[in-house]
């Protein structure tokens, strides 16, 4: 047996407690009062935590006499996985697989496959055939533990996609045949043979005479009945055709369907034509326009026949947008890319210490500060594929090293599959598409959709229009799209779509700076896409210290989406302010009274609230509108009681670019009331001859 002793600062009495908590009987068995000590520790904060067996002890200040402090008991958090079951897919491009997961635990159970997005239901669907980490996290009581296992999903039939891409080949006599690359979305190993020959693993034939060879090609066992061939001719003209570069240019527009390849390629014997659907169609010229995004197979051929392929991606349209909301805790200013002139953001898009203060240094007070208990969380939103964040010292200007931005959110290229009616359209041109109950919202004009399961229909369509159905579909939203075939009646099948629930991603980086240690930091974040122009952001300068003396913190956040900002990731900002949160608060309130017949006040209900000043400075501007944001969110708490700002923020004595603030303060949920009591209260009614009236009992 341990006795561990402990101490804390009563707020009811003003003095030091000491306390003996006995870790077998789980007691504090004795209590004494000390020194004098100020500000005090609030009531039911912890003190001390202790795990024994599967049970989690905290000790817990309680500020009334007998000035012993209270043991809770809470069960550990406890989760573990007894089956994760997959459903193969239907085929090896096909994204139709599911993953049942059984699940036990004593709280909340949560279910993902990234660690980022998390789902209330244990069965994850339309999923490609790979290999997936399922996760599970637990929340009981605050406490989340997490367990994971990798789940395979496989296949029920194999699409044969298998294609030959380049083949190069040298003059006869002793020619060589390469075979250079090969076409596929399924990834297998593959074997080659020429016409009847052995399968064997090399790409390279080697000695050979002048003759046409049926170059073959197949995936290995067990899928050997997938083949592709090609018919090439060797003789004494090597084949010189070669795609030097190939240029894709996306969508200009959402659903424009204008992309554009553009094709380099020489041969020494021309003239090349060129293909965009791997050799199904050839055109003499080398740029391809009006594509809709998607991925082509870019095939070129010369005057004797020898060929080159290359498979090429038009991107769908994306904007241009990065957005750091100022209600970050960290405030973060663009400084270079395209963003700069377009996003707007406070300061005239500047660091405070680029905007021509005199005085500024790097290491002026206008820093933020943190201690090494500090997590700072920065969110931002981007359309942007890759972002990277650098940390540096803000002194010399050095980089320390690199921290991990966290895609928090899958707004973009989200994929829908639910079964869809068909009918003939309102013209003998058209087909209308409708749903039960209703048309989802994220369809819009020119965006690309496949039907599946049903025979008559099965392809990719664009949806030419969106309006109210007519004839079979009355009453209805319908998509409408171009007719292939007539329909009779209503038909039903499979329509699959990839949409964006937003523009954006939500990104987030942490700084844990008990792990980065003391000094004065900033970071800086890189954004890149290959549509894009590349961003580069800044945040303004982090003073990180084990304790920062006379700072008041300040903890702020959202249960929704608000501010730009999307509070559901558990994102929770943080201020270490230098000012004074008074002690000894005023009190405010309302009450209710009677004068009697005798004019004497009598109260029939009181209500006293705590009214708290909360004095701070001085703030450099940026931070004294972070505060204003912090103080407007649901949630705000100064040194780790709950507040509510009861007024707006007093701002003053400004000086350059700095100012004092002033705020008062209404403590959530404290309530002292006088209810309605009339007991013994003499109320009498008189009537405008100052008669007494009669009062029913």
């Amino acid at each position: 047996m341990a006795l561990i002793n402990l101490s804390y600062c009563s707020s009811a009495l003003g003095e030091s407690v000491q306390l003996v908590y006995n870790d077998v009987t789980h007691v504090v068995e004795s209590a004494n009062v000390g020194l004098a000590c100020s500000p005090g520790v609030p009531w039911v904060t912890e003190i001390y935590r202790h795990i024994d067996g599967n049970f989690l002890y905290l000790v817990l200040v309680d500020n009334t006499w007998p000035l012993y402090s209270s043991v809770v008991q809470v069960a550990l958090c406890t989760v573990s996985i007894a089956s994760a079951t997959p459903t193969n897919a239907s085929t090896n491009q096909a994204a139709d697989g599911q993953i049942a997961v059984s699940a036990t635990g004593n709280g909340t159970l949560e279910y993902s496959l990234d660690g980022i997005n998390w789902q209330p239901g244990s069965t994850f669907f339309n999923l490609a055939p790979g290999t997936y980490t399922v996760r599970v996290r637990n929340n009981y009581l605050g406490n989340i533990c997490f367990v994971q296992t990798n789940v395979t999903v496989g296949f029920t039939s194999l699409v044969c996609d298998l294609q030959l891409g380049t083949i190069t080949k040298t003059a006869a006599p002793g020619a060589t045949l390469t075979i250079v690359n090969y076409l596929t979305v399924f990834s297998h190993p593959v074997e080659y043979r020429l016409d009847a020959g052995a399968w064997q693993d090399s790409n390279i034939f080697t000695g050979l005479a002048a003759a046409t060879y049926n170059v073959q090609i197949r995936f290995k066992s067990p899928y050997t009945a997938c083949v592709a061939n090609q018919n090439v001719v060797v003789d004494g003209t090597p084949c010189t055709a070669f795609i030097q570069g190939v240029v894709a240019l996306p969508e200009t527009a959402r659903f424009a369907n204008d992309g554009v390849i553009s094709v380099s390629a020489s041969s020494a014997n021309g003239p090349i034509q060129y293909s965009k659907n791997n050799g199904s169609t050839y055109q003499a010229g080398n740029v391809f326009s009006n594509l809709a995004p998607g991925t082509y197979q870019v095939r070129i051929k010369d005057a004797v026949n020898c060929e080159a392929v290359v498979s090429v991606v038009v991107l769908a349209y994306k904007p241009n947008y990065v957005r750091f909301p100022l209600a970050n805790a960290l405030r973060a200013v663009i400084t270079e890319g395209p963003q700069v002139d377009t996003t707007v953001q406070n300061f005239e898009n500047k660091l405070l210490r680029q905007m021509g203060w005199s005085g500024i240094t790097q290491n002026d007070c206008y820093t933020k500060k943190a201690t090494t208990e500090d997590i700072d969380t920065l969110q931002w939103r981007s359309t942007y594929n890759a972002h990277t964040v650098s940390l540096y010292n803000a002194v010399n200007n050095t980089l320390i090293g690199s921290l991990t931005p966290v895609k928090q959110t899958t707004y973009r290229k989200k994929s829908d599959s639910r079964t869809a009616s068909f009918c003939e359209g309102a013209t003998a041109d058209e087909v209308q598409v409708f749903f039960d109950p209703a048309l989802p919202e994220f369809y819009g004009t020119g965006q690309q959709f496949t039907i599946s399961g049903q025979a008559l229909l099965n392809g990719t369509y664009v949806i030419k229009d969106i309006r109210m159905g007519t004839g079979l579909a009355l009453g209805y939203e319908v998509l409408v799209f171009d007719k292939v075939v007539a329909i009779t009646g209503v038909i039903t099948g499979t329509l699959a779509v990839t949409y964006n629930a937003r523009e954006y991603e939500v990104w987030e980086v942490a700084a844990n700076w008990g792990t980065i240690g003391i000094g004065t930091y900033y970071l800086v974040i890189d954004g890149t896409d290959v549509q894009f122009t590349h961003f580069k952001a800044r945040t303004e300068p982090i003073e990180v210290a084990a304790t920062h003396d006379d700072h008041v913190k300040v903890e702020y956040w959202n249960q929704d989406e608000s501010f730009e900002l999307d509070y559901a990731t558990r994102l929770r900002h943080k201020l270490r302010l230098e000012g004074l949160l008074l002690p000894l608060p005023r009190h405010g309130g309302e009450r209710t009274v009677h004068e009697d017949s005798e004019r004497k006040l009598l109260k029939l209900r009181e209500v006293v609230t705590r009214i708290a000043e909360f004095e701070v400075g001085p703030l450099p501007f940026y931070l004294i509108e972070t505060l204003r944001l912090a103080l407007a969110h649901d949630n705000l708490y100064v040194d780790g009681i709950r507040y509510t700002a009861n007024d707006d923020l007093e701002v003053r004595d400004t000086v350059d670019q700095f100012a004092d603030c002033l705020m008062k303060l209404r403590q959530y949920a404290y309530l002292a009331e006088n209810g309605v009591d009339t007991a013994g209260v003499d109320i009498t009614v008189m009537d405008v001859d100052n008669e007494l009236l009669e009062l029913e009992p």
